[in-house]
């Protein structure tokens, strides 16, 4: 496994969430075009392993980008995200989605009495100290016959290296052969791996921490910022958009 020391894991971790200050409404706002497109990808890929369409939940939902797609598709949703702004935001929406304000841990897992055809995640389990007790807590909610999907960056990917080594908020990097040991750690067989693409948004990136803390790459703010002046962002998503730097896990 390639993991933070859990020595150097501040336990108020949880709080730069709580208060926008990394996966930030402004980054998710801005790149919702792209994401759509990503998670419009996503979805059929549930679609085609799970015919089906009955509930999900997705953890970590932000501003509701996939859960609006899903909901548009028949499925019916829930949410589950910790930013209180994201959550005053969705409320003002419109969209009418069920989300619960709350970290996705041992003690929402068990007060929830719902269970889920589906529970989804993405970009999420690499933000959390303990991806053993956040899987386990993924098959708590499933129903008979339920799958978790889990999307999460390939560290064998290129970009994964240079851009999502954030030792703040990432504390667990993945790939191909160790996300088979941690499923299995958790009870949980693996029905497909792939790699997938995540359209990005050069334009929200000036909010992303990857860019806004010294400790990743802070020091390429200065190029974001003259790519976004210059009108060149589309260019530069172009070339990201040849790579496939995530992988997508489907489990039961």
């Amino acid at each position: 496994m390639l993991f933070v020391d859990p020595e150097q894991i501040d336990l108020n971790f949880y709080k730069q969430y709580e208060e926008n200050k990394s996966s930030t409404l402004e980054y998710y706002v801005l790149s919702e075009p792209n994401d759509r497109r990503s998670f419009l990808e996503r979805l059929k890929e549930i679609d085609r392993i799970c015919p089906r369409k009955g509930e999900i939940l997705e953890i970590g939902c932000s501003i509701g980008t996939f859960l609006k797609l899903a909901k548009a598709d028949g499925w019916t949703v829930a949410g589950v995200e910790p930013n209180k702004p994201i959550c005053s935001y969705l409320k003002k929406d419109g969209a009418n989605l069920p989300v619960f304000n709350a970290f996705f841990d041992e003690k929402f897992v068990e007060s929830h009495n719902q269970k889920y055809d589906v529970v989804y995640s993405s970009d999420v389990i690499e933000h959390v100290p303990n991806p053993v007790s956040f899987l386990a807590g993924c098959k708590k909610l499933l129903k008979k016959g339920g799958l978790v999907v889990i999307v999460t960056p390939d560290f064998d990917s290129m970009l994964t290296r240079l851009f999502q080594v954030k030792p703040k908020q990432h504390f667990v990097y993945l790939n191909r052969e160790n996300i088979r040991k941690l499923f299995d750690i958790a009870g949980l067989g693996i029905i497909d791996v792939k790699n997938i693409h995540r359209y990005r948004s050069v334009r929200a990136m000036v909010n992303s921490t990857t860019f806004t803390d010294a400790d990743n790459c802070g020091f390429l703010m200065p190029l974001v910022r003259i790519i976004n002046m210059l009108k060149l962002n589309f260019a530069v998503e172009y070339v990201l958009d040849l790579f496939t730097e995530d992988l997508m896990i489907v489990a039961k």
